[in-house]
């Protein structure tokens, strides 16, 4: 995974950067192998100058999707806490959705399925009255 933190108008300290990997190592833990090599986690922390606040944007982007947040504290921690916090409620809310459509192609899948052994049981059942009825005409 690779990580591009930046700022605007603050110099970023090796232990900001440090923290920043850190909170966002628990979305790291969830992606698959092909995920983490792919991903680009870009985070840019600021300090708002008219409120004394901090303000933490955050965008992880791989296989074609990206994930955004913003956040702003007085607490830089808690900010880069809010925004990752955003980042996973997005990606998660996206796994789900798709876990869903399985579900659903998986039940739709069973329904075709139950239903064409209907049918291939009431089929076979016409054949036998149909075989019945030809070997009965024959042996008149």
């Amino acid at each position: 995974m690779q990580y591009q933190i930046t700022s605007d108008n603050i110099e970023i300290s090796e232990s900001m950067k440090v923290l920043a990997e850190e909170k966002f190592s628990k979305i790291e833990e969830r992606l698959t192998e092909k995920e983490q090599k792919e991903a680009l986690v870009r985070v840019v922390l600021n300090r708002a100058s008219a409120d004394d606040e901090y303000r933490v944007k955050i965008e992880l982007a791989y296989s074609g999707k990206k994930y955004f947040a913003t956040e702003r504290d007085y607490l830089l921690e808690s900010a880069i806490i809010k925004a990752v916090g955003g980042v996973e409620r997005m990606r998660k809310k996206d796994d789900d959705a798709h876990e869903g459509d399985w579900k659903k192609q998986r039940e739709i899948k069973r329904d075709v399925v139950g239903e064409a052994e209907e049918a291939k049981v009431e089929i076979e059942a016409e054949e036998d009255e149909f075989e019945k009825v030809i070997n009965a005409a024959l042996e008149e």
